[in-house]
């Protein structure tokens, strides 16, 4: 982000001039030879430094002081494009320098009449000496340039811009019209001078409106920082802005904070992307009202545009806009609150991953919906007791402020029953944090203050059944939750409970599920993968969508009944006896079926050794299956090789 340096540099010609008659004649010895020497006529006179740091104004130069013909000045700024030696304020004879290029420190240089531009190694200050006689200059460094503009204003937050004592570096203008079909609109554009009822002074905009108007948005002010001085903003930070506008009449405004774009287009107007959106403001006449918000910068921003609407207004009426400030803020808290709507019907025994409606996703372990399992009582959220239930993010939160829970109504408030710890990765079990109970109002409050805490884990520890209403997090930031992707690095699988097994094949199961797919991730023996080979060592699948056995089909390899999709994967490329090795992708002989009979598409697989063992992960479209809903309780079975594991339910995302 451009940090916004506002002081007002002046450069400040204080020196004498110092008038030289006629001409100048000196004494040189060379050898036993006596030479006089005189300065060329035509440059006899007084001279001035001019150049890029003072305009190019001859009449403004900055004054030299004359000894024995040698003219110097201690400190002048030299920037840009360079200067030039002027004589009597005037470019009729001027001195500029023999050859191109930024002069080296302290060296001497020839000059010659109507020369090129004295530039330095870089923008600064420097002492400039011109001596006549030889017709030769030098500069020599001295110190970097003062910021120009204005200053950020001192106190105890970070400012990254200010309107205040800022003439000469904010580019103002007023668009506007008196007809409903805009047919007449005018734009009138200014840099810092008032004009056409827009004038400036001591941070202070004095907009008056020259016409009566009829509808909304007719006088529009627009402000910019211009050049060196643009406020900048960076992608996911938090702004506090704050301004006062004062009407001479009860009058309405409309505020808008806009990215610059572009200027000077077809229309000659400013345009923008949208960044904040006040709405209406309504003004009393003669009195400041005090307007402030917060946003977030969706997006680096390299300069902003400030807009101000106005309508419905009187002929000759002023508004006077008044200390515009934009400085960091804390981002603001959010709220999400946790219903029984997530939480599945069943008691899942292994870490579930559930979503919210705005999507962040959570574990659900022995916690049930107890509105569906006993819909008479108006039951809600029970956590299971005497099996450790818990409940916790899977999504970071960007910071946690608070967790509050509620205890469902009707039901007795035991908080001691419940442990929350808090941590920066998921499913924290360490660092306890203590709750406070309100039993009139049956609910527990976690502080999460005391450290910058990204996840949490509710527990119920005790032997009896905790039953909640609702689970409320406080948070600010954004929420991260992670991807699912098939890459073979099985990182997304750490925290998702696995189905232990029996089987030899498939010693233990994971399922998991995004918007797009339904994941599989099996452990199988590399013993069995290399005794079996590529095609016995097959992983075999099949879903239950309706999680009734009912309906549906039974389908092959013994995978159970009611199913309505399978699949068959070919995750090895090793022959019968040798190391297993992987085909990563989505091979040709595997095969999607929704029904059970009729083919698809193909399964996309990934794999690895581990030790002793191989990991598989699978994908399997969702849209290849009937796109089963979100929130959906499926049952899934796998294998390998007509030997299944049993069924297991998973909700979807």
């Amino acid at each position: 982000m451009k940090k916004v340096l506002f002081t007002t540099l002046s450069i400040i010609a204080v020196a004498a001039m110092m008038f030289v008659s006629c001409k100048k004649e000196v004494t040189k010895i060379d050898g036993d030879e006596q030479k006089q020497e005189t300065v060329d006529p035509e440059l006899v006179g007084t001279w001035t430094v001019v150049g890029e740091a003072n305009g190019w104004d001859q009449t403004a130069g900055v004054a030299m002081t004359e000894s024995d013909n040698v003219w110097t000045v201690a400190e002048v700024a030299i920037k840009g494009e360079g200067f030039k030696f002027v004589k009597d304020a005037s470019w009729d004879v001027n001195l500029g320098a023999k050859e191109d290029g930024a002069k080296e420190d302290d060296v001497e240089f020839e000059l010659e009449k109507n020369g090129k531009n004295i530039k330095g190694a870089k923008d600064g200050v420097y002492s400039v000496t011109l001596n006549l006689l030889t017709k030769k200059a030098k500069i020599k460094f001295v110190k970097d340039l003062e910021p120009e503009g204005p200053q950020i204003p001192e106190g105890d937050h970070t400012a990254v811009g200010t309107w205040e004592n800022v003439e000469g570096y904010v580019e103002y203008f007023r668009y506007y019209n008196i007809a409903a079909d805009w047919s007449n609109a005018v734009l009138n554009n200014q840099r810092a001078l008032a004009f056409d009822g827009i004038s400036y002074e001591n941070g202070v905009f004095t907009f008056v409106f020259p016409d009566q108007t009829f509808a909304r948005w007719q006088n529009q002010l627009y402000i910019n920082p211009v050049d060196n001085f643009a406020v900048g903003l960076e992608a996911g930070k938090y702004y506090k802005m704050s301004f006062k506008l004062n009407a001479s009449a009860a009058h309405k405004a409309f505020f808008k904070l806009e990215v610059l774009n572009k200027a000077n287009n077809a229309e000659n107007k400013y345009e923008g992307a949208l960044l904040h959106e006040v709405g209406e403001i309504e003004m009393t006449a003669g009195e400041d009202v005090p307007v402030e918000f917060t946003f977030e910068s969706t997006a680096a921003v390299e300069n902003i545009i400030l807009v101000f609407d106005f309508g419905f207004n009187a002929a000759n009426e002023t508004v006077l806009l008044k200390n515009i400030t934009l400085e960091e803020a804390e981002a603001p808290a959010k709220v999400l609150k946790i219903t029984e709507s997530i939480i599945p019907p069943a008691y899942p025994t292994i870490n579930t991953v559930v979503s919210a409606a705005s999507g962040e996703e959570f574990y659900v372990n022995n916690i049930a919906n107890y509105a569906i399992k006993y819909p008479d009582t108006g039951g809600k959220i029970q956590m299971k007791g005497n099996v450790n239930s818990f409940f916790a993010n899977r999504s970071s939160f960007g910071k946690i402020v608070s967790v509050k829970v509620t205890c469902q109504e009707g039901k007795d408030w035991y908080p001691n029953n419940l442990k929350m710890y808090a941590g920066s990765a998921e499913l924290p079990a360490e660092t306890e944090i203590t709750g406070t109970s309100d039993s009139e109002a049956k609910t527990g409050t976690y502080d999460f203050s005391s450290g910058d805490y990204q996840y949490f884990t509710l527990k119920n520890t005790s032997k009896y059944a905790v039953y909640l209403q609702e689970i409320e997090i406080t948070y600010t930031g954004a929420v991260t939750t992670p991807a699912f992707t098939l890459d073979g690095a099985f990182d997304e699988w750490t925290n998702i409970g696995a189905f232990t097994t029996t089987n030899e094949r498939v010693t233990s199961w994971k399922a998991a599920s995004d918007a797009n797919n339904i994941y599989i991730y099996a452990v199988c023996p590399a013993s069995v993968v290399k005794q079996r080979g590529i095609w016995n060592a097959y992983i075999d699948g099949a879903f239950d969508l309706d999680n009734d056995e009912a309906t549906g089909d039974a389908a092959s390899y013994s995978l159970g009944n009611g199913m309505e999709a399978a699949f068959v994967a070919f995750p090895f490329s090793n022959d019968a006896g040798a190391d297993p090795t992987f085909v990563n992708g989505e091979k040709s002989d595997s095969w999607i079926k929704y029904p059970v009979s009729t083919a698809v598409g193909k399964v996309t697989s990934f794999g690895k050794v581990d030790g002793d063992n191989t990991l598989v992960e699978l994908a399997i479209p969702r849209n290849l299956i009937g796109n089963p809903a979100s929130g959906a309780t499926i049952a899934i079975n796998i294998g390998m090789g007509t030997s299944p594991v049993g069924k297991q339910t998973l909700i979807l995302k």
